[in-house]
């Protein structure tokens, strides 16, 4: 009788979201992106979200292989899968990827937001390969995902980026 309750995936996702970046953002990052998803109305508001999860590592993204390429002008780009995608239509996803020249298991990973869209307005350079056939929460698409040189921003630095991704968005 309880029925699904996927609007709370999302919910938490959002907050996890919204701490980082009050935390960790940069002035340009939280007027870009604070305002929306503190936005009350649903028809304007964003949704947050969260991937770790990779195939080869499962929970333990110590394994993961998702990487972050720096760019000249400060953004990187990420190339890899994630593979249990919660709340996969999100506006914008916190991520974690493997930085260059990180040390191996979780202290080799960043932090990156990955919005949707692109500065430019343009869809980002990633794509849902597909919707997971789960039971629970069928109300909220969980999906896997291909980051094909996807736009993303650090949120803090690097080499913090699982200490911060379990201190601001997991606990």
């Amino acid at each position: 009788h309880v029925g699904e309750g996927g609007h709370n995936c999302p919910l938490a996702c959002t907050a996890g979201a919204i701490r980082a970046l009050t935390v960790l953002g940069t002035p340009d990052q939280q007027s870009r992106y604070l305002k929306p998803l503190l936005d009350r109305h649903f028809d304007t508001n964003y949704t947050g979200a969260q991937f770790l999860t990779e195939l080869q590592g499962g929970s333990d993204v110590g394994a993961n292989a998702t990487v972050a390429i720096p760019q000249p002008d400060g953004t990187w780009r990420i190339r890899g899968e994630k593979w249990f995608c919660s709340n996969v239509d999100a506006d914008v996803a916190l991520i974690t990827a493997r930085y260059e020249g990180g040390p191996e298991g979780t202290r080799g990973l960043g932090l990156f937001l990955v919005p949707t869209r692109k500065p430019d307005g343009a869809f980002n350079d990633f794509r849902v390969r597909r919707l997971k056939d789960k039971l629970g929460t069928r109300s909220m698409a969980s999906g896997e995902i291909d980051f094909e040189g996807a736009y993303a921003e650090a949120l803090g630095p690097p080499e913090d980026g699982f200490l911060n991704m379990m201190r601001l968005v997991i606990n």
